[in-house]
């Protein structure tokens, strides 16, 4: 049981890094950029975000197989992200065991 919540702290870690790392990304929008640079942070922020998602997904997962949340069939499955215009991705949530 500790290895879980172990791992539940190990990923709630990551989750928090990137959301400081999107933080950082979203006050250089707030500098005079120019429209390529604009562009280049935006579509980091797109690709941090759908990264985010895959994260707390597993968060998730892992707090379901510790007990410590409920079980959400609609979040498990096939999502796709569309991270800019020209990329979509489809990944597969996995169900906790």
């Amino acid at each position: 049981m500790i290895e879980k919540f172990n791992a539940i702290k190990k990923q709630a870690a990551e989750v928090e890094k990137s959301y400081k790392k999107l933080e950082r990304l979203r006050e250089k929008t707030l500098q005079c950029l120019t429209p390529k640079q604009a562009e280049k942070v935006n579509a980091d922020m797109n690709w941090l975000c759908m990264e985010i998602d895959k994260q707390k997904h597993e968060l998730h997962c892992l707090c379901v197989e510790a007990g410590i949340a409920k079980r959400e069939d609609d979040r498990y499955g096939e999502v796709e992200f569309n991270p800019s215009p020209y990329h979509s991705y489809k990944h597969t949530n996995r169900e906790p065991r």
